[in-house]
């Protein structure tokens, strides 16, 4: 038992104190009622603490092993934060078609939108969002596509929105696009943002049939977000290598070549969108994935930022282009350049695996 886990109970009951006393306040109109609606949880009510006691924990497991050091970040690494939807988005969503796909026996919410019949079966859009984000986010970029008559597949990723699950990692996300795949592919194009346009690039690798790949500012190699966590966490950058021994060893894939180095095996069509004033990846980024694929376009945008680049409908209309130009890529069943077995529903993610390292084709 960690030092976390032990605190937290008194923590919450502090809490649960802490909203009593609102209560109290509200009830005698020396507070708004507004107050109330807070919810209070020890992760944002005591972040200080919280984050001390995880280091604490951290600096114990290090001093007996730095592999179990590596599983504990490994476990905060993979853990999302969730984010509610508002009433808006709701109402907007409820345009769609809303199913569940069941995917390591937790449910993995999919909405969809199918286009009135025409002449020729529309093509689909696959939107991928990033870490802790939600598939409402491609709200703006939604409406370009359907205003062209395209299909649209837009799911919440296990552990995001409304899907179940609390813990994931990036690996597991890619099985989950290729499952996807299988059900409502194949797709015209994927769209990826953030880290999503990694997991999208580790999917196509692995077999997802698509036909092109845009990129929204998204990092360009999956080992420097490890470091980057750990440079964030004010952690030493010891335990970096034992954390990417234990994906390799779960997955058969070292963090590190999930980036240029799977982007060179790559063969499809691809276009980069990255703002100039990205604060969270760097917009150099881009034009080193840029000079990594074989065929890729890249477009810069100034004064969006790294969420801010969804909404512009500068970016909408060079997305609609590119999907448009017949002279870029045909559709085809790619086959997958990583030896690949999406783990069954009852398998054990952290022993699963491991899957043969990837080569490049002949």
């Amino acid at each position: 038992m960690l030092l976390y886990s032990l605190c937290y109970p008194l923590m919450w009951l502090a809490t649960l104190v802490q909203y009593n006393y609102y209560r109290v306040l509200v009830k005698f109109k020396r507070r708004p009622s507004l107050l109330l609606k807070v919810r209070i949880k020890p992760e944002t009510h005591y972040i200080r603490l919280c984050r001390a006691l995880r280091l604490a924990d951290l600096w114990l497991l290090e001093r007996c092993s730095l592999h179990l050091a590596a599983r504990y970040l490994l476990h905060l690494f993979e853990t999302t934060r969730y984010i509610s939807y508002k009433q808006m988005d709701h109402e907007y969503l409820a345009g769609f078609r809303q199913e569940t796909v069941c995917f390591q026996h937790q449910n993995v919410y999919v909405f969809r939108w199918v286009p009135p019949p025409a002449g020729a079966p529309a093509k689909t859009v696959l939107l991928v969002h990033g870490w802790e984000g939600r598939g409402i986010m491609f709200r703006p970029l939604c409406e370009a596509l359907k205003a062209q008559g395209y299909g649209v597949v837009m799911p919440d990723l296990l552990a995001h929105g409304l899907s179940e699950g609390k813990r994931v990692s990036n690996y597991e996300l890619a099985s989950l696009l290729i499952r996807l795949g299988q059900r409502y592919g194949p797709f015209c194009a994927v769209v990826g943002h953030s880290s999503g346009g990694l997991v999208c690039s580790l999917a196509l690798a692995q077999g997802l049939a698509a036909e092109r790949l845009v990129l929204l500012a998204s990092p360009d190699n999956f080992g420097k977000m490890i470091d980057r966590f750990l440079a964030g966490a004010s952690v030493s950058a010891s335990l970096a290598a034992p954390m990417k021994a234990i994906y390799a060893q779960r997955f058969g894939f070292h963090p590190d070549q999930v980036g240029e180095a799977l982007y060179r095996m790559l063969d499809c069509p691809a276009l980069i969108c990255h703002d100039w004033q990205d604060v969270r990846v760097h917009p150099e980024v881009a034009d080193e994935i840029h000079r990594a694929f074989a065929r890729s376009d890249v477009f810069y945008t100034r004064g969006l930022g790294h969420l801010g680049i969804l909404r512009s409908p500068q970016v909408h209309q060079r997305i609609l282009s590119f999907l448009s130009d017949a002279g870029v890529g045909t559709e085809r069943q790619i086959p997958p350049l990583i030896q690949h077995s999406i783990m069954p529903d009852d398998a054990d993610p952290p022993r699963y695996g491991p899957i043969p390292v990837a080569s490049k084709r002949a």
